[in-house]
């Protein structure tokens, strides 16, 4: 019989990238399990779990680099690194002349690190509550999202941000074009969830909050 193990494709990228210190891609997913990059993407999008085989095989591949006397596991890496977050469970904040001010209502959560996606100790992050479920199924309502607050750097095409537009907030994948910005929701009923587009001067009034970086499904 089949095993499989409470871990998706996105969970696996989420707790290794930051383990292994290292960009991991669908592609490098497709590669090292020998099935093709359209196999991992339909996956994906169905919110298949990993075969224990699968897991065991990636964690092997690539917490390799690891030295005999750092963290060896996933679980060691999580009972010895946590991290204390504020998490807005209700309000994220407001807009006011034209800047985002966080709410004050707010609480401390400890997190495993691992869930934080390339994290890094310079940069700031926040937990959120989804709403809705337009990102279905890489995010569905309720959903506990890690945000990695935006430094002013340059927009990374196809990842998620949440965002101000006319003074609402988003939470949807970006892609930047020349004169244009591609606002992409990944829920494939494009009748209700259609691409938006943000073109010339409307653009000043995107006001970038942060990356989706992490979520916490069942953290509780």
């Amino acid at each position: 019989m089949t095993q499989y193990c409470e871990i998706t494709i996105q969970d696996a990228i989420f707790k290794l990238q930051n383990a292994a210190k290292q960009k991991i891609t669908f592609g490098d997913i497709a590669k090292l399990l020998g099935i093709s990059r359209q196999a991992i993407s339909n996956r994906v999008a169905r919110n298949i779990k990993l075969q224990e085989f699968e897991w065991n095989k990636l964690q092997e591949h690539f917490l390799q680099t690891f030295s005999d006397n750092s963290v060896n596991t996933i679980e060691e890496y999580k009972s010895n690194s946590m991290l204390e977050i504020d998490y807005y469970p209700d309000i994220f904040g407001i807009f006011k002349n034209g800047k985002f001010i966080l709410s004050n209502d707010k609480i401390k959560l400890n997190i495993p690190l691992e869930l934080i996606c390339s994290y890094s100790p310079k940069k700031t992050y926040s937990i959120i509550n989804a709403s809705g479920n337009s990102m279905s199924p890489l995010i569905v309502n309720n959903d506990k999202l890690i945000i990695e607050h935006y430094s002013n750097s340059q927009i990374t095409d196809n990842q998620v941000y949440i965002f101000g537009y006319d003074e609402k907030l988003f939470i949807k994948r970006l892609v930047q074009n020349i004169n244009q910005l591609s606002v992409i929701s990944d829920n494939e009923d494009k009748t209700v969830y259609p691409t938006q587009y943000i073109e010339g001067i409307n653009m000043k009034n995107i006001f970038i909050i942060g990356k989706v970086t992490g979520l916490l499904r069942k953290f509780s």
